[in-house]
């Protein structure tokens, strides 16, 4: 209480000082945004809580991933469970408790997978990131599935004009080599090219908690520290692009990124494959008439291999492999948007998305013979509609209204389920539709205060795993799906207000709730040969609510200062086949969030940036038995132009050394330091 205290009057005395200075003139351009209503818009004239990371401010930080990018941000969770060594983080907006809530997009186009729901946002390379737009709120009349608690979309860069290319590598704590390179340019003034290639490398380091392997019966803690390996990691990434101007307001690109990354999870036995391939072609034309349109394909390969379980009639556990599970999955997509004005107050908004996605779930024993075999497939489409509506003076200030709709069907066919031993079951398939309207309204009191309300409904399809998956996530607790689950939905509320002084101050303060209805949970069930198996099971009735406050002061301009503070209420308000988790909140959902710190820049000297945050206690189960305890970290980075092609800086990661556990059984690695050379050419 004593933390939360003293960042609640840490806020106060930012708010206040940035309130009392003096309105001075910046040459700062207007930013845009166009996640918000699929449209070009000034961030002012959203009907949404919106932030927008610039390439300066991702330069500024020591942000190796993208989700560091996003830990700053207030209303945003991230989740990294097994810090270095994990290439899977979960990032949750304002309160829904697993990704599959939060749409991630990379150039307008989804990467949050058909087959868990989650995107893998990490294979977009930092280096290669132009901004990033976060729009908070409820978004599934324009984006559909996963868009409940919001959208973040990842906006690359495009090619340089002439050739350009960069050389980096940085070397750090747990002998972690990261080495990268990027060309690009543009032949004969039309087909641009891009080029990136990154390799990491690290011998890693015990994630295990004491805490988690003291529950265990003393000859399991004995075999499990036998088996414990530090998280070595091995990953490739590749990024490459083409584009052609086909005249100066339309342009083709066709994009291709691999991602190969091998990880150990902490025990001999226990590791990780990942190969993924990822194709996308997109035409854009801008002008009276806009048009986007794009067509993706992904094709990825899973393969988890776990270890013994504890048996205690042999008193074996953790020492050869038990089981290999691998997970083919193909995605492919498309989607088309066209805005047009009508008359002079109405921007016109129409188009229609279309998805097809299978899965299998091969599981192979090695100590018996068994084999398992669960596949399925999944269609949706849809068509949206979008009114951006200037209604012009209402009273004192003038009244913005944006109105959109969308609906979407869906069928989810061929499951099946395949056992060795004699057991086999074909699904049922199932079919349905879903009506998702939203209204937003953002008033301008004057030219420096706004207003934004909106009411507006969401709702998610199950994702393959989630109906046929058999998986183990964290080691030692399977999930299972479950055919019958049904989708969820939520009806969000959300107003706020926006007060700026000038260039140099902007003050937020933005209240929420979202009733949700049928949440799909796992559920705890039973326990076999001391493994955690749980089910996916839809919830009754669920609640997020919440207040988010955020200040920013430019005193000029090599200097930024910002803090926020996000308080979140999340609450289980029925389940009948489960009455004992009512009241419960919802899993790694912190009731306090508390970020803040500042960038200055001076060319001749250096740029700093130093990061804090806070988080509250949370818990990592959905009993409510597992309790996270708070943490507070603190981020630095000190870079430096040593030449006009060459810049050195200096990265520190948690700077006082305070681990914590991101899930109960894992703890952070502590402080990390890294050094990095980057030359340009």
């Amino acid at each position: 209480m004593k933390q939360l205290k003293l960042v609640l009057c840490l806020l106060a005395l930012i708010l206040a000082f940035a309130s009392l200075a003096p309105a001075q003139k910046t040459v700062e351009i207007e930013k845009t945004v166009v996640t918000a209503t699929r449209t070009e818009k000034a961030v002012k004239d959203a009907p949404a809580s919106v932030t927008i990371i610039t390439k300066e401010d991702i330069e500024a930080t020591s942000a190796r991933y993208v989700d560091d990018l996003l830990r700053d941000l207030v209303g945003v969770d991230v989740k990294r469970p097994r810090g270095i060594s994990s290439s899977c983080t979960h990032i949750r907006l304002r309160g829904f408790s697993h990704p599959r809530g939060t749409l991630i997009l990379r150039d307008g186009m989804p990467i949050n997978r058909i087959a868990c729901g989650g995107g893998k946002h990490n294979e977009i390379p930092v280096e290669l990131i132009e901004r990033i737009e976060v729009v908070r709120g409820i978004n599934s009349s324009l984006y559909g599935t996963s868009a409940m608690g919001g959208v973040i979309n990842i906006i690359t860069k495009k090619p340089e004009k002439e050739l350009k290319g960069t050389v980096e590598g940085s070397y750090g704590t747990f002998d972690t080599w990261n080495s990268g390179v990027t060309l690009s340019g543009t032949a004969k003034g039309k087909l641009g090219y891009q080029l990136y290639y990154n390799h990491l490398e690290t011998d890693g380091y015990n994630p295990w908690s004491d805490s988690f392997i003291a529950t265990k019966p003393a000859w399991v803690q004995k075999k499990f520290r036998e088996a414990i390996v530090d998280q070595e990691r091995d990953a490739d990434n590749v990024f490459a692009r083409l584009t052609y101007e086909i005249d100066p307001f339309s342009s083709l690109a066709l994009t291709y990124s691999y991602w190969n990354d091998d990880i150990s999870n902490g025990r001999k036995y226990n590791y990780n494959e990942f190969e993924r391939n990822r194709t996308s072609l997109s035409y854009e034309k801008k002008g009276r008439l806009n048009i986007s349109a794009s067509l993706y394909y992904l094709d990825e390969d899973f393969e988890f291999t776990y270890d013994r379980k504890s048996d205690k009639k042999i008193m074996k556990a953790f020492d050869i492999v038990e089981m290999i599970s691998k997970i083919p999955v193909e995605d492919i997509g498309g989607m088309i948007s066209i805005s047009v004005p009508i008359k002079k107050r109405h921007l016109f908004t129409f188009g229609t998305d279309h998805r097809l996605g299978k899965m299998e779930n091969r599981c192979d024993w090695q100590i018996s013979t068994r084999k398992t075999r669960t596949e399925g497939k999944q269609y949706r489409g849809s068509f949206f509609i979008q009114d951006e509506i200037d209604v012009g003076n209402v009273g004192p200030g003038n009244l913005l209204a944006t109105l959109n709709a969308r609906v979407d069907w869906y069928k989810i066919y061929d499951g099946s389920f395949y056992d060795s031993t004699g057991k086999s079951e074909k699904y049922s398939d199932k079919s349905g539709e879903e009506f998702n309207p939203k209204l937003g309204l953002v008033y301008h009191l004057s030219d420096s205060t706004t207003l934004r309300t909106s009411v507006g409904r969401a709702s998610n399809i199950p994702y393959l795993y989630s109906l046929y998956g058999t998986w183990e996530c964290p080691p030692g607790k399977f999930n299972e799906g479950n055919p019958d689950l049904g989708l969820e939905y939520a009806i969000g509320y959300e107003a706020g207000i926006e007060q700026r002084f000038g260039d140099q101050v902007m003050l937020r303060m933005t209240g929420f709730y979202n009733d949700i209805n049928d949440w799909m949970a796992r559920i705890y069930y039973k326990t076999q040969k001391g493994v955690k198996y749980y089910r996916w099971e839809n919830i009754d009735e669920a609640e997020t609510s919440g207040i988010e406050l955020e200040a920013e002061y430019r005193p000029f301009k090599s200097l930024r200062l910002y803090a926020n503070y996000g308080y979140l209420h999340t609450e289980i308000k029925e389940y009948k086949d489960g009455p004992e988790l009512e009241g419960n909140r919802l899993i790694d959902q912190p009731r306090h969030r508390f970020n803040a710190g500042f960038t200055y820049t001076n060319p001749d000297l250096f740029t700093i940036n130093l990061r804090q945050r806070y988080v509250s206690d949370r818990y990592d189960d959905m009993e409510n038995t597992q309790k996270l305890d708070s943490y507070t970290t603190f981020d630095v980075k000190i870079s430096r132009d040593i030449t006009k092609f060459i810049n050195a800086s200096l990265e520190i990661e948690d700077l006082f050394n305070k681990t914590w556990q991101e899930s109960y059984q894992w703890e952070t690695p502590g402080r990390m330091i890294f050094g990095r050379v980057k030359i340009m050419f």
